[in-house]
């Protein structure tokens, strides 16, 4: 115990999904009555699309609400809202914080290219209660979470699997 502790009244992740033995390792070695929660954003978005709230309910590998002036729902293929089934995460509405568009690109084209004409969606899949089954990372750069590839090795090299991930990144 190097730190005095004792102020730290959250403690907040984000960039990747919380693993429930996350929120118990929080407990156990950091500070057992610290609140552990996560937020979720995205790069197009610019900000956080779901977040915590202290006076709602946190329970591990679930995100509080959505953040304000979000428009956030789960929808199917078709677009409908989807509640207690796998969906895709979109955001109905536009936000303060989207892009009003991409520069030289005056009619807008490169922008619906990039963004889709249908629903304004970051592509993440989402169950209906704001639990995040992993990320669907399709933007302009295709680029996925380290995490992912954790995840997916992890079953096969366990520990190794976190410094192959890291290695691969720092090239």
């Amino acid at each position: 115990k190097e730190h005095n502790l004792e102020s730290l009244e959250i403690f907040a992740s984000g960039g990747s999904i919380v693993k429930p033995n996350n929120y118990e390792f929080v407990q156990n070695k950091v500070k057992k009555d610290v609140i552990f929660t996560s937020s979720y954003g995205s790069t197009e978005l610019m900000g956080s699309c779901m977040s915590f709230d202290i006076s709602l309910p946190i329970y591990r590998g679930e995100i509080s609400c959505p953040s304000l002036a979000i428009d956030l729902d789960c929808v199917d293929d078709s677009g409908n809202s989807v509640r207690g089934e796998l969906g895709e995460l979109v955001i109905k509405k536009p936000t303060p914080s989207l892009p009003l568009g991409l520069w030289d690109d005056s009619d807008a084209s490169r922008y619906k290219e990039t963004h889709g004409n249908s629903l304004p969606s970051n592509a993440s899949l989402m169950v209906g209660k704001r639990v995040l089954q992993g990320e669907a990372w399709i933007d302009l750069s295709d680029s996925y979470g380290t995490h992912d590839l954790g995840d997916k090795l992890g079953d096969h090299f366990g520990d190794l699997a976190r410094n192959l991930a890291t290695l691969a990144t720092n090239r």
